[in-house]
Formats: C-alpha cells, sequence, structure tokens
C-alpha cells in the first residue's frame, strides 16, 4: 500500500535535512528563529487621540439604514437566526433611536434621551414600553431589561465618538499580539479599542464588566465615508458577540446603508411623543419594583 502523501513528503524533507547536515558538518548551526523587533514605543494618550479623534469629527447627528443579521442560541437554548432591517439615529452622548421593521412597520423600538432609555415591543396587540432612567440604571436592572450593558454603551460597540484622554482611567497599552488598545472606563466596567495604527481606525472594541470579564464585543470592518461629515469614516459593518445570560450567545451583524449627517428631528427621542406616536399600550416602569406596571 503506497505511503500517505504526508509521509513521504515528511521522508523527503528528512532526507534533505541529513543529506544538507553530511556536505555541512563544518559550518556553524544556523539558529532558525529571527530575533523578534522591539515593540514599537506607546504614544501618549493626547498623541493617540490627536490621531484617532478627526476620523468621528463632526458624527454628531448620525442617520443610517441597516439591516441586522442574528444568529446564535437565546437565553432559553433555542436557535436563532434571523434578518431584518431598519433605522440608526445617534446625537451622542445619550440619544439613540435604533428601530427595527417588519414590512415597513417598526415592531421593536430602543431609544434614549438625555433621562430615559426605553425599549418598545410592538410586535402584538398588547404594545408594551418598558421605560427607566440613566441614573437609574444598574448591571441588574439591564439584565432584566434583556441587554448585557447599558444601552449607550451600544453607540460605543460601533466606535463613533471621540477617545478623551483625559478622563481618569484612561490608558494604552499593548495585547499580546501587539495591538494598541486604548483603555477607557464606562458606566458598568472598562471598553477597550483596538487600533490599526497604520490608519489609527478601530479594528474591535471590547466591554468588559466590573471583574474585567468580557461581556460584548464588536469587530469592525469596511470604513466609508460619511456624507456631510468631511473627513469622517465609520465602520459599515460591526459585528457584535454577545455572551449573557439574560440574552444567550448571540452573533449579531449590523450593516449601515449610506450613512450620513442630517438635521434630526427632535421627536425621534421624545418619549411622550413615541409612546402616543407608536400607540403604547401598557407602560412598564423599570425602576419600580419587580412586577409593577404603570397603569
Amino acid at each position: 500500500m503506497p505511503d500517505h502523501p504526508a509521509r513521504v513528503l515528511a521522508a523527503l524533507l528528512l532526507a534533505t535535512l541529513s543529506l544538507s547536515g553530511c556536505v555541512t558538518q563544518h559550518k556553524p548551526p544556523v539558529n532558525p528563529t529571527p530575533t523578534p523587533e522591539p515593540p514599537a514605543p506607546l504614544p501618549s494618550l493626547r498623541e493617540a487621540a490627536d490621531l484617532y479623534n478627526p476620523r468621528v469629527a463632526g458624527l454628531d447627528r448620525l442617520w443610517s439604514r441597516i439591516t441586522l443579521r442574528i444568529r446564535g442560541e437565546d437565553a432559553r437554548g433555542n436557535r436563532v437566526d434571523e434578518e431584518t432591517e431598519g433605522h440608526l439615529i445617534i446625537q451622542p452622548p445619550k440619544r439613540l433611536s435604533l428601530s427595527v421593521t417588519k414590512l415597513g412597520e417598526a415592531y421593536f423600538l430602543l431609544g434614549s434621551n438625555d433621562a430615559n432609555y426605553w425599549w418598545f415591543d410592538l410586535s402584538s396587540a398588547d404594545r408594551t414600553a418598558s421605560i427607566g432612567a440613566h441614573e437609574a440604571l444598574t448591571p441588574g436592572k439591564a439584565s432584566d431589561f434583556g441587554l448585557p450593558v447599558h444601552p449607550l454603551d451600544l453607540i460605543d460597540l460601533l466606535a463613533i465618538t471621540p477617545i478623551d484622554p483625559d478622563i481618569p482611567g484612561a490608558a494604552l497599552r499593548r495585547d499580546e499580539l501587539g495591538t494598541l488598545q486604548f483603555i477607557s472606563p464606562t458606566r458598568f466596567g472598562r471598553r477597550l479599542i483596538s487600533l490599526d495604527e497604520r490608519t489609527w481606525r478601530p479594528t474591535a472594541v471590547t466591554l468588559l464588566d466590573s471583574e474585567d470579564a468580557p461581556v460584548v464585543s464588536s469587530s469592525l470592518s469596511e470604513f466609508e465615508p460619511v456624507a456631510f461629515a468631511p473627513g469622517a469614516f465609520i465602520a459599515r459593518k460591526a459585528t457584535l458577540e454577545i455572551v449573557s445570560p439574560s440574552v444567550g450567545s448571540l452573533e449579531v451583524q449590523i450593516t449601515l446603508y449610506e450613512p450620513e449627517v442630517r438635521t434630526l428631528n427632535p421627536k425621534v427621542f421624545d418619549l411622550e411623543e413615541q409612546v402616543q406616536r407608536r400607540g403604547i399600550v401598557r407602560r412598564i416602569d423599570l425602576d419600580a419594583p419587580r412586577d409593577r406596571s404603570i397603569p
């Protein structure tokens, strides 16, 4: 029976090495491992900010169409494989509207303004709004809400806001692969932004909990310019990896289409306006004791 090709190749390599050894015994051995180059020195926080922040300059009123692809297992172990579309509207630091539509109609809505955050479930006749205050949100409440992080931390996962070198706790480091990372505190832990030092664009964002365990990470790719924001570039694709008892183990791919800076309607971030417009039937106060509803 003929030898397996891999075994034949290995035998030939060994034979070649043996012959080479016989011919070159008088030569000193060659070290096959090159000396690794020393890592580049870390820039200062101010230098990193000056190189990174021009990419997100002017993104104070972002609007984009999106598609969402969700795959994995939910908190009950059920397989999930869904694709939908919607709109993403962001006015940093606290205003957010993420609508998920089906056949042109919104059936989920994640929103936030300066004081509150909310989640509207419009998928049934019992149209429900779950509402809480930013200042009262804790990791436990976020978990009850169905999020492993603060809703506003979702903005961080898209890496569309400047980095602040003066914030207490900010730092730069290199990971085990030599990738430069910017570290800063978040509401519930810390944020790591991995940077490509050739372009100073982010390649990934990881949110850590208070014990430095990763909760959500996003991989960023396909950067493109933003209309009406000269010099700004954002990732067209963000792939989120979520592992949380309240959510499950999910991969969420967000794809942005034709992102632009535009004048935003303030009613998008007006909670009572949205409650009325979406025909909310039931309101749940997330800051009240569990199972208590607002009539």
